[in-house]
Parts: structure tokens; sequence; C-alpha cells
């Protein structure tokens, strides 16, 4: 289970100690069920604390920068396989491969969008991606998959974590690379992400929707802002 803090209940604070700057609840250096101390790993992140605890995080996202870094801290050296399995796990079924027939419109208007994302994608990693409008899965190149391997090899563990949160919301290793390369704006990344629920709701017109997709393009700005702090 991950490990949560409730700070609406703790002081949440911070202590220098050898050129580091480490996360301290109740005036003690925290200590996660590891028995390691969790370190902030730069001021940007410091700053998003420091605005969760405060209350100026005003509840735009769901998602709360302690609790990100407890569960970071709980990884080992040697996770760094298995993330980055986790990453291409979701390449392999990729937002962007899998299409809709019908209606006609909704089907144009993905292929526009998501083939535009692919064209970028492929002119940085000359890569060539098949998609497909039936359910059944698709095997993709292995060498396409061993070039987007090779590229997120070299970031490190921190960043990788950040990038799986990314991906588990956008269903898109594509366009999570994107992000960390600087390739695609928040509104074109929302916009790509959520084609099908836009689509349909600038035909129901549902407030309840039109919030819930306002909240998630939050979470992408949040992920996005924390990506580009630890970029390399």
């Amino acid at each position: 289970m991950d490990e949560l803090i409730n700070i609406s209940k703790q002081k949440v604070g911070f202590i220098n100690k050898d050129n580091k700057l480490y996360l301290t609840i109740n005036g003690s250096e925290y200590k996660n069920k590891s028995g390691k101390n969790v370190i902030i790993p730069n001021i940007y992140i410091k700053k998003l604390i420091l605005n969760e605890i405060s209350d100026r995080y005003n509840h735009k996202t769901n998602i709360s920068m302690i609790n990100l870094l407890l569960k970071y801290s709980t990884w080992r050296e040697d996770d760094k396989k298995s993330i980055i399995s986790g990453i291409l796990k979701y390449l392999e079924t990729d937002l962007l491969f899998y299409r809709v027939n019908s209606p006609e419109s909704l089907a144009n208007k993905q292929k526009k969008i998501w083939d535009n994302a692919l064209e970028k994608f492929d002119n940085i990693f000359n890569t060539n991606w098949k998609t497909t409008s039936n359910l059944c899965p698709i095997q993709q190149n292995r060498e396409n998959i061993a070039l987007v391997e090779e590229y997120l090899v070299n970031h490190d563990n921190f960043k990788l974590f950040i990038m799986f949160e990314l991906v588990k919301i956008s269903g898109s290793c594509i366009l999570t690379i994107m992000v960390v390369l600087q390739k695609i704006k928040l509104v074109e990344l929302w916009s790509t992400i959520y084609v099908d629920e836009l689509f349909n709701n600038e035909i129901y017109q549902d407030v309840n929707k039109k919030n819930e997709l306002k909240i998630k393009k939050d979470e992408i700005a949040f992920l996005m802002k924390l990506i580009n702090s630890i970029q390399s």
C-alpha cells in the first residue's frame, strides 16, 4: 500500500544536511517504512510542497506532491528496469495507435490530431508506428520499441517515475516523451489525449464532464511543470 500523509494533521517542513534538503514531519526528519529519509529533489518541488501545506494548492488537482515523493522514496535503484518495462507496456498499446471507425467526424478528427503527433515523434526518433481501428492488438516493430527503451534508459529514476505518472493519466508513452522533449504544449497535449471526450462534450454539453476535463487539464499541467523542473 502506498505510504500517505494527511497534511492537515501534520507539520511539514525541511532541513538542510550534507548539501541535501530533507522532508521533516513535526520537526523530525521523516523516514518511510523502509527507514529511508525523503529527499526534496529541487527548489521547484519544495515550492509545490509549500503551496500544498499552505493551501495555495487550491485543490485544483487530486495530486499531492508530498505523497508522490513518499511513493517515490520507497523505490530502489534497481527498480529502474521495472519502471521502464511499465512505460513500454503502455507504448505497445499507446492511445495514438487505436482509432474509432465511427462516427466519421470523430474518426477524421482522431486521424488528423493523432497522426500529427505521431509524425512529430517519428521525425525525432526515425520510427514508424502501425495504427488500427480494430480491437485486435497490434504487433509493433521491435526496433521501434528498442529505440524508445534506449531513450528511457538515459533518464534518472525520479524523472522516469514522474513520466510514468503522466503515462498513466494520458495513456500515451509517445505524448509523454514529447513533453520531456518540450515538443508539445499543455493545450495541445490535453486536447490530443481527450479528443474523444472533448468531441462528445461539444455535442452533449455536460457540465460535470466539462469540469472533469478541466481537472484533468490541471493534473496534466502539474505533471508537465514537474517534468520540466527535473530536466537533465
